[in-house]
């Protein structure tokens, strides 16, 4: 069952890890097995875009049932000046794994985990 995943892609080379996982909510329907997967996350500057998590690759599933992803987003083509700038992403996992106890996401300085 696990091979069977098919989360969203997210080309790495024009995307960079958000700067700080802020928080993680989790929105589970069991009726239509899709759990619902919100972050908040922190850029270094405005003009961010296309904010994703993205499934990390494993050949297994994980042995405690919590399932990781990486928050990136796009940077802007020039280099903005300013302050920190909120982007949120949104994973909707459908026919999510049933051994699944919770989600922890990766930012470039810190990680978060929020169990089901």
């Amino acid at each position: 069952m696990y091979n069977q995943l098919s989360p969203m892609t997210v080309n790495i080379k024009s995307s960079n890890p958000v700067i700080e996982i802020c928080s993680i909510q989790l929105n589970k329907d069991q009726q239509n097995r899709t759990l619902k997967i919100s972050a908040i996350g922190q850029a270094p500057n405005s003009g961010w875009e296309k904010p994703r998590l993205k499934l990390r690759d494993s050949k297994r599933p994980p042995y405690d049932g919590i399932y990781e992803f990486d928050f990136f987003a796009r940077g802007p083509e020039l280099n903005s000046k300013g302050s920190m700038d909120s982007v949120i992403a949104i994973f909707k996992w459908e026919n999510y794994p049933s051994d699944l106890r919770g989600i922890r996401v990766f930012a470039e300085s810190n990680s978060m985990l929020m169990m089901l």
